[in-house]
């Protein structure tokens, strides 16, 4: 029998719900509805069966527990749960999605043991957690938005799949303007509903975001405090290792400004005046 589900947490579960009442299965998933029909396509003249149609619903002892988190004061762990372990598995550029629903059917019913990752395969998984959990909230802390126009814009070169999470997170965080995201080739709108869009994020072209982000010849405040602040900090007061750890240098190509604070920590500040910003 092939069992076909989409590849979100909700589907996941129920994945592996019926793989664990239907030993031998064969999974196919796809990353939304219409990927999941082209995918089954190929098994046409086999038994087809759709996930939400062998699991019609995840039970209520399930789903009350996912976002119970593991007790400790390891920093290692806050806020790590089923859910949360499931949701940012998913997203490593790396996840095997069939190999994570045969690791949680192995578990059920007790999903909540996978955590204490007993076998090389948990362990994996739980590896993979921790680096998205880590690019996502280094990608939050990292951000510096620019003043472009009647917008703010960002770019970002995330490793992993969480570039929607990244723009719910601005759409909350920015509540007073539209707000461009760049991410590798791709270009976002969030806040969209304020230039008449009817969605409140909405993915653009490279010249829409382009006449949206327009740059003037006004400075903004936060290069000319970057300047004033080059022009006076002292080198031998600067505490480096403590630089080096807040900013760690694998996560340097998140974002170019990223990049260059690493590049100031490793190389030194260049001494600009105030003179040579106005002068510009």
């Amino acid at each position: 029998m092939i069992i076909g589900y989409k590849k979100d947490m909700e589907s996941v579960i129920k994945a592996a719900i019926a793989l664990r009442t239907n030993p031998g299965s064969t999974m196919v998933c796809g990353n939304n509805k219409r990927d999941l029909e082209r995918e089954l396509y190929w098994h046409r003249g086999e038994i087809v069966v759709y996930v939400d149609d062998l699991v019609k619903n995840i039970p209520f002892h399930i789903r009350s527990s996912l976002w119970k988190q593991v007790p400790g004061c390891n920093p290692s762990l806050r806020g790590l749960s089923t859910g949360s372990f499931i949701t940012y598995a998913l997203r490593h550029r790396k996840c095997v999605t069939n190999e994570l629903v045969g690791l949680l059917a192995s578990y059920y019913p007790d999903l909540f043991n996978v955590l204490s990752h007993k076998d090389e395969v948990s362990k994996k998984y739980y590896h993979m957690y921790r680096e998205v959990f880590g690019e996502y909230h280094s990608m939050k802390g990292f951000t510096r938005f620019q003043e472009k126009g009647d917008v703010y814009y960002v770019e970002v070169y995330p490793e992993h799949l969480i570039i929607d999470m990244y723009l719910d997170w601005i759409e909350k965080k920015n509540t007073d303007r539209p707000t461009v995201v760049k991410s590798h080739r791709d270009h976002y709108l969030v806040n969209a509903k304020y230039l008449g869009y009817n969605k409140t994020i909405v993915e653009i072209s490279p010249e829409e975001a382009g006449r949206l982000a327009t740059v003037t010849d006004i400075p903004s405040h936060d290069s000319l405090w970057e300047t004033f602040y080059d022009s006076q900090y002292i080198d031998n007061r600067r505490n480096k290792e403590y630089a080096k750890k807040k900013i760690p240098a694998k996560y340097a190509y998140l974002s170019p400004d990223i990049k260059n604070e690493r590049k100031k920590i490793e190389r030194g500040i260049q001494r600009d005046t105030l003179d040579d910003f106005f002068n510009r």
